[in-house]
């Protein structure tokens, strides 16, 4: 249930980002922020009024049609993530019309890796929402609410507050612990500051074999790119083509000699300049190497860090892109993603509706065929 109060929360924040000076857009914002208070008392209690809830995303979705011409005069990135969101919540409102609670959610829990990358850039803290109509709620929902509308500071604490508490459950403790991480590189790209909470983190540790183990992996990593002697050009501000060009061919041989929770905090900050990157695109000729190396950095890191978009992503860059190099890329990358989506223990089981989608994105990459 917390999951669908993150992701309403998250879209609230593409509100945020996009013109919080003018006057209109912050009426929308209060807007959004209302119906999402409507939700949360119902989501944090345990039980979800099916009533209030399909509401509420006829509401929210009402609110993000309004919002469509402000983001027609964003740059690129920033109105294709729009359009994504967009297309995104009126699939939920087909399912809330259809009264499919399960799968509505389902499909909100889907925009979480998106909207995330919406807010990645800003590096203040912003407190216009405030958090003091919170007070009655646990630690981790006040984290939560923190970050996803950018207070940071406030966050973090919430955070570790809630990570010092002994009855706070393996699940929970590491999605505190990859916020934290999240907050320190992929919005801050700040490898010192990174080490230093992961260092304050391991004295309060549950003692816990899996937990201690990511923080030692964490802090190995973070030593090396504290001081400088990981070699990391993506510390720095890289143009486009500079950045595709290092991930194709330097990052791989840097990979290799980094186990999977070491690699973690080097694809983070590699997010830092995705994200940057695609918020700063006038035009959409870097659109496709961006949606191909995020849908990548997803992957990478086994999703641990948001609910995937990168399906959304990879279809972005084969529709719109089907004659560019890279949408050979993302149909490669798309046709793994399903497999990795629907296989278990029975063996690789994509339904046949799948299979058509992914036969018709063949076609769009190779027509001749």
């Amino acid at each position: 249930m917390r999951r669908l109060t993150v992701t309403l929360l998250l879209v609230l924040n593409t509100s945020i980002a996009f013109a919080e000076d003018q006057p209109d857009v912050q009426t929308l914002m209060n807007d959004i922020s209302n119906s999402l208070l409507t939700l949360l008392p119902a989501v944090q209690g345990g039980k979800l009024n099916r009533e209030i809830f399909f509401r509420e995303v006829g509401h929210l979705n009402s609110l993000l049609e309004s919002a469509g011409p402000h983001f027609q005069q964003q740059p690129a990135g920033s109105l294709v993530t729009y359009q994504i969101l967009k297309a995104q919540l009126d699939e939920v409102q087909g399912y809330a019309d259809s009264l499919n609670l399960f799968t509505a959610k389902r499909v909100l829990s889907e925009s979480f890796e998106l909207c995330a990358s919406c807010h990645k850039q800003d590096q203040l803290s912003r407190r216009e929402l405030g958090i003091s109509k919170f007070h009655d709620f646990d630690e981790l929902t006040v984290a939560e609410y923190s970050y996803l509308t950018r207070d940071y500071e406030s966050a973090l604490v919430s955070y570790q507050n809630f990570l010092a508490e002994d009855q706070a459950d393996a699940y929970q403790r590491t999605q505190a612990l990859n916020r934290i991480l999240s907050i320190q590189l992929e919005v801050r790209a700040d490898p010192k500051a990174a080490l230093k909470s992961i260092r304050g983190l391991q004295q309060t540790s549950t003692g816990h074999t899996v937990e201690t183990a990511l923080l030692n992996n964490w802090q190995l990593a973070l030593e090396r790119l504290a001081s400088g002697t990981a070699h990391f050009p993506v510390l720095s501000p890289m143009p486009v083509a500079e950045l595709d060009q290092y991930l194709n061919s330097d990052w791989p041989a840097i990979q290799s000699i980094l186990n999977h929770e070491q690699q973690q905090p080097y694809w983070l900050l590699i997010r830092h300049q995705l994200n940057d990157a695609l918020n700063r695109a006038q035009d959409s000729s870097a659109l496709p190497m961006l949606f191909y190396w995020l849908a990548v950095s997803d992957r990478a890191m086994h999703f641990q860090f948001y609910d995937s978009m990168s399906g959304r992503y990879l279809e972005q860059c084969i529709r719109r892109f089907p004659s560019e190099p890279y949408a050979r890329k993302c149909l490669d990358e798309y046709e793994l993603l399903m497999i990795v989506s629907f296989s278990g223990s029975g063996g690789i089981n994509i339904p046949p509706a799948v299979s058509r989608q992914i036969n018709e994105l063949r076609r769009l990459v190779h027509p001749a065929r």
